[in-house]
């Protein structure tokens, strides 16, 4: 600090001896809170980009930005700092204040208001965020009252635009309450030996959610009503707090995840208050500095719906994200926040980052029997073109019923509401998933001619602006460099090649298209599916680019089977030969808009059905699974190819007398009948068939259901033919067609001792969902069956745990409690007693995590576990184990690094401790200083 300023006892400084006036202001007050600042940091032993920004909760760049003095701090960031340095806030407040003044009064003349001059310009929303937040004082109430006067005209808009003329309907008129299953992930682990996972939790109203007090995830898939639900939350949640109504629950503000985070992946502002404040201004033009960084009322926490964290397109900016929230969402400010994080489904591990043991729900689709209510409430709500609502409802789903196709489509809300709005315009159905967004596009574009006509002065521009809408999307599908995948539309936009038609900015032209929408002061697609459909569109345009994109969807995708080369997700079997790899799952979406668009072009149509053919030879089961995916999604295949795709796949899952028989003998060439001995036997089938019959099968169900149920029940039935978590999936795919043979082979399934221990507890789990009441009793017996495998016994107990049954509670607390149960069984039956609300899970947790016979993993795993339900406790807990001089050094990081999650400045703490401690290494110091964000 300089000589000439010095810190007088009462925290005023003295320059020279001279006490400076603070209601006069020293001559620089933003020198002088910088002086202050890093006087206060020095004093405390803090270092600059670690251990104050994680005792401040601030980012790096912030607290950097503010002991630089270059800009003027928030009063915000003045208090954070204040408080991680032990310090009296009022006196540098008042410098903050006074700095900002300075600045203000300086920045008139020059443009340049809220910052001081020669800084750097900020952007043009920080500098509005800046000159205003001394008015921070305002009265918290009289802010609260601004924010829900301000949300409130928004919130019955649809999240998407349609082609009603006078606009849709409000979105209360066509919603229809959703339900949600819990997800279990750990109860399902990747196995490519095993069926895709299929929770077997109770389905519950998605309204649950908001009636628990924990952060969670909502996920579910592209339209499936993600953003309509939190905009229903939304508008519940406002709507009760400007009536007054009901108890004290927390008030909701829905956010735009990318209007959270920066390219650099730091929290807009440097801090969670300051990121909502800037995206809630951007949304609705209303600048309310402060109102989030303090409860909306006394103990009652802001509900924050973050809407898509999947359109985020980096991994480790989503990644980066999901830590600053699980910071506020587990940390000290805990009470502050609470957290409904919207997304598509994300690999395996990503949401961990939020918190390993944060529950999941995965957002169900409309059932069939709704899809009549779901039709009404959209034609009642267009009175101005649908007079007999009733009647076009009952047109509706007579040809909805004739198309199965559009049947599975319409359970997603999305759809549903698009194929509603065409057939009121056109009184006819859409033959394939690419014709309901064709229709909707040239609708689009007749309403802009009508504009056009009706308005003077407004171009037409609907085609220009769906080309436009088609570049950008390409180049966000496939981006060409690293840059381009981070680069916002609007810089994207730079890149088009074309003219631009005069009288219009770039924006706004591309907005005419009806595919994009401007959210938090940013363009986007509408939704994921409308930027796949522009991106078919684009490739599709002109007759080399058809050309190039058949031969990069076909030609490019062939490769022979070789064993130092081999082909993905195809068997040890098939040396030599050429297979077709089809496009990712993420593909799968633009792939269909993309074979919609060839099959529709008279020039590429009878190449691409010939190409579409070659897929379904008899031992492609990967083409012909591809192609009855593609027509599940809605793709308009030709009755030929999917035809033989039926043919193909009936060979592949039938069995015959020939395939018994050879099953038999190479299984016990001395046994001749496998039921003297059928786990041979399926032992054999599941290394050498792995299962295909019933990956056929369910596959030639998308196409012809009646034959593959036959199937499928006999694959269930019989042991020989596949094994035994194959033969649940088998029989859960019967049971969710509402075959009658479904549920009686689930039950025959769970009590065979035959079948493996986690498929007996699947099948009981399945009947479970499927209404079935044995299924608890089936539960119940197997989690008390001391001969199963205690990691199944425990997925019994957490399955009835989830249905609230009553005796659950002691058998995970004896599993828990058993030194032969395995150590992760042991946490993990622990945190379900927590999870609801036995005091015992806690107990247990802390007790496994002090037991020094037990593994380290399993220690901190337990601590971790529980500072997620007894934050202090946990916390001691991983100090604790960070502390402890008889571990290795990387487990004393972990703990760091599981403790920073929870509690920044403990975490800084530790760190500044290990510094100290000549136990660890000068390596594992540097480690300890980086694990820290």
């Amino acid at each position: 600090m300089n000589a000439s300023v010095r810190e007088g006892r009462d925290g005023a400084v003295r320059e020279g001896g001279r006490q400076v006036e603070e209601d006069q202001g020293p001559p620089d007050p933003l020198a002088e809170l910088k002086a202050r600042l890093e006087h206060l940091r020095v004093k405390s032993r803090l270092t600059r980009t670690t251990q104050l920004p994680i005792r401040a909760g601030l980012g790096r760049t912030t607290v950097s930005q503010a002991l630089n003095g270059r800009t003027v701090p928030t009063a915000e960031t003045v208090m954070a700092l204040a408080t991680a340095l032990g310090t009296d806030a009022e006196p540098l407040l008042k410098l903050q204040k006074q700095a900002m003044r300075r600045a203000s009064q300086a920045g008139a003349a020059d443009g340049t208001k809220g910052r001081p001059p020669g800084a750097d310009a900020p952007d043009a929303a920080g500098a509005r965020f800046e000159s205003h937040h001394p008015h921070v004082a305002e009265q918290p109430h009289g802010q609260l009252d601004a924010y829900l006067r301000t949300v409130e005209p928004t919130l019955d808009a649809q999240p998407y635009a349609g082609v009603v003329d006078d606009g849709l309907p409000a979105l209360s008129a066509v919603y229809l309450r959703r339900q949600i299953r819990c997800l279990d992930e750990e109860a399902h682990p990747a196995d490519a030996d095993r069926p895709p996972a299929v929770s077997s939790a109770t389905i519950v109203p998605a309204d649950d959610i908001l009636v628990g007090t924990r952060t969670c995830v909502v996920m579910a898939g592209p339209g499936a009503g993600k953003s309509s639900l939190l905009r229903t939350w939304l508008a519940e949640g406002i709507g009760r707090c400007l009536r007054g109504e009901g108890p004290a629950l927390p008030v909701p503000v829905l956010v735009p995840a990318q209007a959270l985070i920066t390219r650099g992946k730091a929290l807009h502002g440097g801090s969670l208050p300051d990121a909502l404040t800037r995206a809630v201004a951007r949304e609705y033009e209303r600048e309310l500095p402060g109102l989030f960084a303090t409860p909306p009322r006394d103990g009652v926490p802001w509900l924050v719906l973050v809407d898509g964290l999947d359109e985020i397109p980096r991994a480790e900016t989503r990644q980066s994200l999901l830590r600053h929230l699980a910071v506020h969402a587990h940390g000290p400010g805990a009470d502050l926040y609470r957290f409904v994080v919207a997304t598509r489904p994300l690999p395996r591990g990503e949401l961990d980052r939020l918190g390993a043991h944060v529950p999941r729900f995965d957002l169900l689709p409309f059932q069939r029997e709704e899809l009549a209510k779901v039709a009404h409430s959209w034609f009642t709500a267009l009175p101005e073109i649908v007079p007999d609502p009733a009647e076009l409802t009952k047109r509706f789903i007579t040809e909805l019923a004739a198309r199965e196709q559009l049947t599975e489509l319409a359970r997603t809300p999305l759809i549903a509401g698009l194929l509603c709005q065409l057939y009121a315009h056109r009184r006819e159905m859409p033959r394939a998933r690419g014709g309901i967004y064709d229709e909707y596009a040239a609708l689009l574009i007749l309403q802009q001619q009508r504009r056009a006509q009706d308005a003077s002065g407004v171009p037409d521009v609907g085609e220009v602006a769906l080309d436009i809408a088609g570049h950008l999307a390409a180049r966000r599908l496939a981006p060409r460099d690293e840059q381009d995948a981070d680069a916002p539309l609007t810089d994207l936009l730079r890149s088009w090649p074309g003219a631009w038609p005069e009288g219009m900015t770039p924006k706004e032209t591309v907005l005419r298209s009806g595919m994009l929408t401007q959210r938090a002061g940013e363009l986007e697609f509408l939704h994921q599916t409308f930027l796949e459909y522009c991106a078919a569109r684009h490739a599709t345009r002109t007759p080399q680019m058809r050309a190039e994109s058949t031969t990069r969807l076909f030609e490019d995708r062939w490769a022979r089977h070789r064993p130092w080369k081999p082909v993905p997700a195809v068997t040890v079997f098939g040396w030599g030969q050429r297979f077709w790899t089809p496009p990712g799952e993420k593909e799968a979406s633009y792939t269909g808009f993309l074979l919609d668009r060839l099959l529709t072009e008279p020039g590429s149509a009878s190449q691409v059905e010939k190409k579409l053919l070659r897929l379904t030879g008899r031992r492609d089961l990967l083409g012909c699974r591809f192609l009855a995916e593609q027509s599940r999604l809605g793709t308009g295949l030709p009755e030929s190819v999917t035809r033989a795709a039926a043919r193909s796949l009936t060979l592949l899952a039938r069995i015959t007398d020939d395939d018994r028989r050879r099953a038999e003998l190479r299984a016990n060439p001395d046994r001749m009948h496998p039921e003297t001995d059928p786990g041979l036997a399926e032992v054999y089938l599941s290394k050498a068939l792995r299962n295909q019959r019933v990956i056929a099968a369910e596959a030639l169900g998308w196409l012809d259901g009646e034959y593959a149920a036959d199937i499928l029940a006999e694959l269930a039935e019989v042991p020989c033919l596949a094994t035994g978590i194959w033969r649940v999936q088998a029989a859960v795919r019967l049971a969710g067609a509402d075959d009658p043979r479904g549920l009686p082979l689930l039950h025959r399934l769970a009590t065979d001792v035959r079948v493996h221990d986690e498929a007996r507890v699947d099948a009981a789990g399945f009947m479970v969902e499927h209404g079935d009441e044995h299924g608890v009793e089936l539960l119940h017996d197997l989690a008390r069956d001391g001969k199963l495998r205690p990691q199944d016994r425990a997925l019994a107990v957490s399955v009835l745990a989830g249905i609230g049954h009553e005796r659950s509670a002691d058998t995970l607390g004896s599993l828990a409690q058993n030194a032969d149960t395995p150590p992760d069984v042991r946490i993990r039956s622990a945190m379900l007693l927590a999870v609801i609300g036995d005091g015992r899970g806690p107990d247990l947790l802390a007790r496994l995590a002090a037991d020094a016979g037990l593994p380290i993993r399993t220690r901190l795993g337990s601590a971790g576990s529980l500072a997620h339900f007894e934050p202090a406790r946990g916390v001691d807990t991983l100090v604790s184990l960070a502390h402890d001089r008889t571990l290795r050094s990387a487990w004393r990081l972990a703990a760091v690094q599981e403790l920073a999650g929870h509690d920044p400045e403990r975490a800084a703490a530790v760190v500044a401790d290990l510094g100290d401690d000549p136990t660890v290494s000068r390596r594992h110091r540097r480690r300890a200083a980086r694990l820290l964000p």
